[in-house]
């Protein structure tokens, strides 16, 4: 793999055990899997909340009591506390 495009899909594969000829079974569920199987325990319900205050700053889900600026604030203070 000489392209940087060839070198970044079998460094993907390899992060996930996968060979390049599979490479289309690479979707978003394995990529979750990889990345919370990889988490201590106590850290994924903390993942869980921020993604989900992502996907409600995101407009792919509502919630009516938070504007955007809380939400920002949240997610900064989810992240680096």
């Amino acid at each position: 793999m000489s392209s940087p495009i060839g070198r970044n899909a079998q460094r993907c594969c390899d992060t996930v055990g996968l060979s390049l000829s599979n490479l289309h079974a690479f979707n978003k569920e394995l990529f979750f899997h990889v990345v919370y199987s990889s988490l201590p325990d106590w850290v994924v319900p903390a993942v869980s909340i921020v993604h989900e205050l992502i996907q409600i700053r995101w407009n792919h889900k509502s919630l009516h009591m938070l504007s955007s600026e809380e939400l920002d604030f949240i997610i900064d203070a989810v992240c680096t506390g």
